[in-house]
């Protein structure tokens, strides 16, 4: 639930999809210590052809989250719906 949130509350997210269909991998590189603060930023890592030939394409996607100092935090390998 964690790294849906994560993914969710970066603007590119908000600005590109409509939702993630389903998160496949999740790779933690880091440890947050409890009380800290998680403020993501993301980057596509790796974009695959569209699975659907309709305008909403089902993407596959690795995205990275970057935590404060641009330190990974961790990927995430997801089926995401372009707007």
């Amino acid at each position: 639930m964690i790294s849906f949130r994560l993914l969710y509350e970066a603007d590119d997210f908000r600005r590109t999809g409509v939702g993630v269909q389903g998160i496949h991998n999740i790779h933690w590189a880091k440890l947050v210590p409890p009380g800290d603060t998680i403020c993501p930023t993301w980057e596509i890592m790796t974009l695959k052809e569209p699975i659907s030939l309709s305008q909403m394409g089902n993407v596959p996607i690795e995205c990275a989250i970057l935590y404060q100092d641009e330190e990974l935090l961790m990927t995430i390998e997801a089926l995401w719906i372009l707007k």
